[in-house]
C-alpha cells in the first residue's frame, strides 16, 4: 500500500497591516505641541526669574504656546482620521490622539484655573 505524501498545511497568516501616515503625522504634531509647551514654560520661568519687563520674549513664547495648541488640534483631527482607516496600523494614531487630547484638556484646565485665580 503506497500512501501519497502531502505537504503539511501551512498555518494561515494574518494580513499585514500597512503603515498609517495620518497616525504618524498625528504623533509627530503632538510631540511638536508638547515641545513648544515645554519651551513656553521654561521661557516664562526665565523671564520671571529676571523680574523685569520682557514684552518681546513673552510675546514670542505666547505665540509658541498658541502654535502648540494649533498643532494639538490638527494632531487630534489626524489621530481620529488615522484611527478610522481600515487595514492600517493604529498605534501611532492612538498615541498621537491621546497626547494631543491631554494637551488640549490640560491647557483648558490651566486656563480655567487661571481665570478662577484672577477673580480672587
Amino acid at each position: 500500500m503506497i500512501q501519497e505524501m502531502q505537504p503539511p498545511l501551512a498555518a494561515p497568516q494574518a494580513p499585514r497591516l500597512r503603515p498609517n501616515g495620518l497616525g504618524t503625522a498625528s504623533f509627530i504634531l503632538s510631540l511638536i505641541a508638547w515641545g513648544l509647551l515645554i519651551l513656553s514654560f521654561f521661557g516664562m520661568a526665565l523671564i520671571w526669574a529676571g523680574q523685569g519687563q520682557a514684552d518681546g520674549p513673552a510675546a514670542v513664547l505666547g505665540c509658541s504656546f498658541l502654535m502648540g495648541g494649533l498643532c494639538a488640534l490638527v494632531g487630534t483631527g489626524l489621530g481620529i482620521a488615522g484611527c478610522c482607516l481600515r487595514d492600517r496600523k493604529k498605534g501611532l494614531a492612538i498615541a498621537g490622539l491621546i497626547l494631543s487630547a491631554v494637551y488640549i484638556f490640560g491647557t483648558l484646565a490651566l486656563m480655567g484655573i487661571g481665570l478662577m485665580v484672577a477673580d480672587v
